[in-house]
């Protein structure tokens, strides 16, 4: 591997360390389940009977709320240590 690309891969691996995974597994943790937790949104939306206008940037909202957690529990899941994946893993 020539050494700009050993350079950029130590950086990105440091951002990931530092910065992206912290913040994943913040969300991650803190929203297990991504559908409970959009749901009141989701109930929100459908409660709206007139406004339609409402009722569809709701649903939008939630609908974009939900794949946003989603990814970011996927992120985590692909990116955390190895050894807090074997953890996991072990206590279930």
């Amino acid at each position: 591997m020539p050494e700009d690309d050993r350079k950029i891969a130590s950086a990105r691996k440091s951002w990931e360390e530092r910065k992206l995974n912290p913040a994943l597994k913040r969300g991650a943790e803190r929203f297990p389940n991504p559908e409970e937790t959009i749901r009141p949104l989701f109930e929100f939306a459908a409660s709206l009977k007139e406004d339609l206008m409402t009722k569809e940037m709701a649903q939008l909202f939630a609908e974009d709320e939900l794949s946003t957690l989603k990814w970011q529990k996927a992120a985590w899941e692909a990116l955390k240590p190895k050894t807090e994946s074997a953890q996991a893993s072990a206590s279930m």
